[in-house]
């Protein structure tokens, strides 16, 4: 269960990196 659980929270992590990649990429980062 433990490593189930942090192996998701690596999982989030990397999506919120990768989505942040691909918005600066494409020149949609914003700071508000």
């Amino acid at each position: 269960m433990d490593r189930l659980a942090r192996n998701e929270r690596q999982n989030d992590a990397h999506c919120a990196i990768t989505e942040r990649i691909d918005r600066s990429e494409k020149g949609l980062v914003r700071k508000d």
